[in-house]
């Protein structure tokens, strides 16, 4: 039979509520502690490049647009970019003036 309407459109609002929910948390820990999931586990933190501390929410929100809408289309140069620079930031880092360093 056919599928339902109402059925099929809280599927994809429920979707999308989930992903808004991830990204958001995913930002937030990035802000707060400069350990969102994945560099926790590998051993990374995104910092001020001045002070040390954690860029917080509005920086790590900037910093997350950018890394997803600039650094990957152009041949993902913006996340090559720390190869040869010299303080092995990326794109990202360099608008909002972090760097990653090991914890």
């Amino acid at each position: 039979g056919a599928p339902d309407a109402g059925l099929l459109a809280a599927g994809i609002i429920a979707i999308l509520i989930g992903l808004v929910v991830a990204w958001f948390l995913y930002v937030r820990a990035m802000g707060k502690t400069g350990q969102p999931w994945g560099a926790k586990i590998v051993g990374v933190k995104v910092i001020d490049e001045r002070t040390g501390a954690p860029i917080g929410f509005g920086r790590a929100f900037g910093r997350t647009l950018f890394a997803s809408f600039i650094s990957g289309n152009i041949f993902f140069l913006g996340y090559l970019w720390m190869l040869w620079d010299d303080k092995k930031q990326t794109w990202q880092d360099k608008v909002v003036n972090s760097v990653v360093v090991k914890t």
